[in-house]
């Protein structure tokens, strides 16, 4: 399988059950300032909302052996490593210290998750009062970003194949961020060839932020991308899947509608804008356009592990929780070992099931957690062993990235009380 079409199994089946609608530069000193300003209150507020389960000391360690082997260590002076010229394409930015990490190459979804994994460490080790290993994460939590926002978020080159449009808004000072793909051109392609600007992606990017405190850069992201992405069309309108880097739509794309893209844009919107202390800066009016398009849309569920997984994690923030039984007929389908042909697939459907706690339980329409832990002691054997085969795998730095998040699940993922619902 060509890694080019990476992008492509990151998209989830078609193959879905309608559900009945329910009620329902920059690692700038401003940025290093925020976080300690707000670091006491947001240290007693993780704590007080952490989730009540954690993972081993064990699973830590092996998530942090899978991370390293990505980024290397979290305190390295050349820490993020550039990500393999196979996985991502190159940035026009500089960064790091020696020459194997100045060109830059960063991959949206990965580095999302990888976020997450950083942030679920360094919560997990300030819940225990060790608060040098803590800092450090946060230190990674803080530099990825950095790395990312000026890789991804700016042109990757000074061809006009490269351009991306100025926004004044955007943190980056250009609209939206790139998926990273190792190959560009404008147009981009209808299939996954080139890159471009994927919501898919970019919702993941906002979590991150919203769950890392960089609330400002993701409502800046957010506002900067949104009146590319949303059109009110002819259907009630909804959020395009697919952008070029210049931000412009591709013409074979269909026309935009209400669908998951929309609904998890309406999540991430509301948790973004939940922590707003910014005034100036509101993510009110793009909320109340998803809302509107969203009246009436009935949730969809897949049997395909990555979708499955993700459609569990973004169900905790719906009102009503409309796919939880859906999800559940579905779990035995998804969560089969036979999907580690494609590993970071099966660990994107563990991440959902760990984290959405609807799922898991002992009535009989429940996910037995025992079936969980066991597909989960699989990956790790599985992954382990590709790791020590002395060869890169194919996929190699999302599948150790999603299985580190697995491990840590639900760490940052699991939705917290003072939190909003949406309702659809």
């Amino acid at each position: 399988m060509a890694l080019s079409s990476l992008a492509a199994l990151l998209l989830p089946s078609r193959q879905t059950v309608a559900l009945v609608p329910t009620t329902c530069a920059f690692l700038s000193s401003s940025l290093v300032s925020r976080r300690s300003l707000l670091a006491g209150t947001l240290s007693t507020l993780q704590m007080s909302t952490m989730p009540s389960s954690s993972p081993t000391q064990k699973k830590v360690d092996q998530a942090i052996q899978l991370l390293d082997s990505v980024y290397g260590p979290a305190k390295a002076p050349d820490f993020p490593r550039p990500m393999p010229a196979s996985e991502a394409g190159p940035c026009s930015c500089v960064w790091g210290v020696s020459e194997a990490t100045r060109v830059q190459r960063r991959y949206l979804w990965t580095d999302a998750f990888a976020v997450l994994a950083y942030q679920s460490l360094a919560e997990y080790y300030s819940v225990r009062g060790e608060g040098e290993k803590a800092k450090a994460y946060e230190g990674a939590v803080d530099t990825l970003i950095g790395v990312v926002h000026d890789c991804l978020g700016k042109p990757r080159s000074g061809r006009d194949e490269d351009k991306m449009t100025e926004s004044d808004v955007s943190p980056t000072g250009y609209a939206g961020l790139r998926i990273g793909k190792v190959e560009s051109e404008i147009p981009t392609d209808y299939g996954m060839e080139y890159d471009g600007q994927y919501f898919h992606y970019i919702d993941k990017w906002l979590l991150a932020l919203a769950r890392t405190n960089h609330i400002e850069e993701g409502i800046r992201v957010a506002k900067g991308c949104f009146p590319h992405f949303f059109s009110s069309g002819r259907r009630g309108g909804g959020i395009l899947w697919k952008l070029s880097v210049d931000s412009s739509p591709p013409e074979f794309l269909p026309s935009p509608h209400a669908n998951d893209d929309t609904l998890n844009a309406l999540v991430v919107f509301s948790m973004l804008e939940s922590q707003n202390q910014w005034g100036a800066l509101s993510l009110k009016d793009e909320i109340a356009a998803l809302q509107t398009a969203l009246e009436g849309y009935r949730p969809r569920v897949t049997d395909d592990p990555l979708g499955w997984g993700l459609e569990a994690l973004f169900d905790q923030y719906v009102e009503g929780h409309p796919r939880t039984r859906q999800l559940q007929k579905l779990a035995p389908e998804a969560l089969r070992s036979s999907h580690l042909s494609l590993p970071f697939r099966l660990y994107g459907a563990l991440i959902g099931a760990l984290t959405n706690d609807a799922l898991i339980g002992d009535t009989w329409e429940s996910i037995p957690a025992g079936n969980v832990q066991e597909l989960l002691d699989m990956s790790i054997t599985h992954q382990f062993f590709e790791m020590g085969r002395g060869r890169r795998e194919e996929h190699g730095s999302i599948n150790r990235v999603m299985l580190a998040v697995a491990l840590l699940s639900p760490g940052v993922l699991e939705r917290r009380d003072s939190e909003p619902m949406v309702h659809i």
